[in-house]
């Protein structure tokens, strides 16, 4: 039976279990790292993992949520707050996040379809709609910062997530599309997206004009404009 910690501890405690875990998720994959060596190595014992997490499952989403916010801070915000039009800071985002997802290797772990699956089975189905609305509100949070007068593509924030996730699957197949260019290739991807981005915001000010609503009017994503 695990001993009780105080506040302190539990917070130290906690930090060591998901140091060790997101190492070890990291390097091996979900299926071949296990609880007994994920507590070998934070040097705590089993039941004390259990007394945090109900399930590997659990602490997995946990590691990956972390991680998740490791990367926000570290690399969206810093390209979303750079100086220059939105379309080139997303275009630029998507890059970044191509090249550098090997510095977070359990977000790339997390894409694998089977673990996914697996997830979906094992987690309460409120834990995982809310990780969905917290992805999507990040997006929405960015969208809220453009001014529409400059740049409104006309996109929901749930599409801007869903595109950003079906682009970064692409990472998994690096060693088919050939470690060769697969740097070239992410960058024209962010280049033609961010090119892609500024002709639909284009079109819709033209669309805004003939119609007398012009950029940030009622018209602004609205049932015609919706993505």
């Amino acid at each position: 039976m695990a001993r009780a910690f105080d506040e302190q501890e539990r917070i130290i405690v906690e930090k060591t279990i998901l140091d060790a875990g997101m190492e070890l998720f990291g390097q091996r994959g979900f299926g071949k790292t296990s609880v007994d060596e994920i507590t070998r190595k934070a040097g705590v014992a089993k039941g004390t993992f259990y007394a945090f997490w109900p399930s590997k499952e659990s602490f997995f989403f946990t590691c990956l949520e972390r991680a998740e916010l490791q990367f926000q801070d570290e690399v969206i915000a810093p390209l979303l707050s750079s100086p220059g039009h939105p379309a080139d800071a997303l275009g630029r985002l998507l890059t970044e996040t191509f090249l550098r997802a090997e510095a977070y290797p359990i977000i790339k772990r997390a894409l694998d379809p089977d673990l996914i699956r697996r997830l979906s089975r094992k987690l309460p189905p409120e834990v995982l709609e809310e990780h969905k609305r917290r992805d999507r509100g990040e997006f929405a949070d960015i969208m809220s910062a453009w001014d529409p007068k400059v740049f409104d593509p006309g996109i929901r924030p749930e599409v801007f997530d869903g595109l950003f996730k079906g682009l970064l699957m692409m990472s998994l197949h690096r060693n088919i599309i050939g470690d060769d260019v697969y740097d070239d290739v992410t960058e024209t991807m962010g280049r033609v997206l961010a090119a892609g981005l500024k002709a639909l915001s284009d079109e819709r000010a033209e669309s805004g004009k003939s119609s007398g609503k012009g950029r940030g009017g009622k018209g602004r994503r609205g049932k015609g404009g919706k993505t």
